[in-house]
């Protein structure tokens, strides 16, 4: 066997190796897909992500609470999870415990949970720092008993130094060189997060923060050859436009919480960034106010349903896994969208654009859907919602009591008159196909009955050009 290099050529005797077969799960790693909106891997296959943040474990758990959490994710269809790799005083995985010093306990165990997510099928977001090591003041803030902090024996006279500080850069870019060493080989590493909410570390500069982030993607490029993918994320829920509009910044990503109506709000940050960035977008982190609220998993579901149909890269992404998800077994929530997106086929293939124009019988339902097309192949996804199934209404003793019979007509791009196109319908809660009705199509206005539905339903149009 001879292998090339940028080394040169050499030849291996006795050696052996697996070849995969076309549209096996070992996919390679994760690109920008062709249409710029959806993740891909290296063998063709789109990846949208569908999980959650999995930041720390009880510490008592070590290892066990990773098995726990991903296993279970798993198993109702999830394939993402974001991890923190800070020393933040929770019990996560803190890759460096002083300057220079790297918790080697920590990293073993990192070994576990990537070598999990790999028999898991799992990606994983690899968040390296937190705004809160540099930060001073209100909010949980740890910049007292920071090691960068020179009180504490650290280097740094002050937080925001840390972005300019020689030391701290180099410091920071060995932290990722020893990374990108241990993990980059894996294919479940799906991206590299600089700073969760870096923005709220203490005198934020955006003009530094571009340069240091010009500086520390110029040295990940020189050692990554896989080239996984980079980004950060930040507390406003808009972000910070001079990062989020760098093109070494692949993809963007929101935090929002504290909303009573998630489908139309938290949701739709991502189909605005697509719109001002052309880049992937998702929402990493979101929760209401008071999750104990929620019980029964309202604003995960309608925040996953939404977001999915209107342009996304990803589901939105609860941060209260281990206070909400967990003690209440919302895992079954990830059932329905998991089957669906899978029905949903290769999303990264077609280019798509929100319905904005469309007609629907009774009012108080909401119609959240995308077209999408391929050469001679047009899709339509949606959601439709009735508006009382938010979680503060249901919260509220609003209950949706009557199921909705309707009919709804949508304007798209286009659609041929004459032949019936079949409308498949979805139970959200389960994601099996229900039963199907027909639609017509009179001057690229796509007219049809929906079946009758409770809270809400999905439904896949699907139709070849006949010419």
């Amino acid at each position: 066997m001879r292998l090339t290099d940028s080394s040169g050529t050499h030849q291996l005797h006795n050696t052996s190796f697996q070849a995969v077969k076309e549209g096996s799960d070992m996919q390679g790693y994760i690109r920008i897909g062709k249409n710029n909106i959806h993740f891909q891997f290296d063998g063709g296959k789109s990846y949208f992500p569908i999980g959650e943040n999995v930041c720390w474990v009880n510490y008592n758990r070590g290892t066990y609470g990773y098995d726990d959490y991903l296993n279970t994710l798993a198993q109702h269809g999830a394939n993402y999870a974001r991890l923190w790799l800070t020393d933040v005083q929770w019990d996560g995985l803190a890759v460096e415990i002083a300057v220079g010093k790297y918790n080697l306990g920590d990293l073993w165990r990192l070994d576990y949970v990537v070598s999990l997510a790999e028999r898991l099928g799992m990606r994983l977001l690899m968040c390296t720092e937190s705004f809160n090591l540099l930060r001073s003041k209100t909010g949980p803030h740890l910049w007292e008993q920071s090691y960068y902090n020179k009180q504490n024996g650290g280097i740094l006279d002050h937080p925001q130094d840390f972005f300019t500080d020689q030391h701290a850069i180099q410091d920071y870019k060995n932290r990722l060189r020893y990374l990108i060493a241990r993990y980059s080989y894996s294919t479940s590493v799906f991206a590299w997060e600089y700073f969760n909410e870096v923005d709220i570390t203490d005198n934020y500069n955006s003009g530094a923060q571009v340069s240091w982030i010009k500086e520390m993607t110029d040295w990940v490029h020189s050692y990554d050859i896989y080239r996984h993918l980079i980004s950060t994320s930040f507390a406003n829920s808009v972000g910070d436009t001079n990062v989020q509009s760098l093109d070494i910044i692949d993809f963007t990503m929101t935090h929002h919480y504290s909303e009573t109506d998630i489908a139309m709000t938290t949701a739709m940050f991502p189909l605005k960034k697509v719109s001002q960035y052309h880049k992937p977008s998702y929402v990493a982190e979101f929760g209401i106010s008071n999750e104990g609220d929620d019980k029964e998993g309202w604003s995960l579901h309608n925040g996953m349903w939404a977001a999915t149909v209107q342009l996304a890269a990803g589901t939105c992404m609860t941060w209260w896994w281990d206070s909400w998800v967990a003690p209440n077994n919302l895992y079954t929530k990830f059932d329905g969208i998991s089957r669906f997106v899978k029905e949903m086929g290769s999303l990264a293939d077609y280019q798509w654009e929100l319905l904005t124009n469309a007609t629907i019988s009774v009012a108080t339902v909401r119609l959240f859907g995308m077209y999408g097309h391929k050469q001679m192949e047009h899709t339509v996804a949606l959601w439709l919602q009735d508006s009382c199934s938010t979680w503060s209404r249901h919260h509220a003793g609003v209950t949706c009591t009557s199921k909705i019979n309707l009919s709804l007509s949508m304007s798209l791009p286009k659609c041929v008159i004459g032949p019936e196109y079949t409308v498949q319908w979805y139970n959200t809660t389960t994601g099996q196909q229900m039963s199907h009705t027909e639609a017509k199509c009179k001057g690229n206005v796509l007219s049809f009955t929906a079946v009758q539905f409770l809270y809400d339903v999905a439904a896949l149009i699907g139709w070849h050009d006949t010419y």
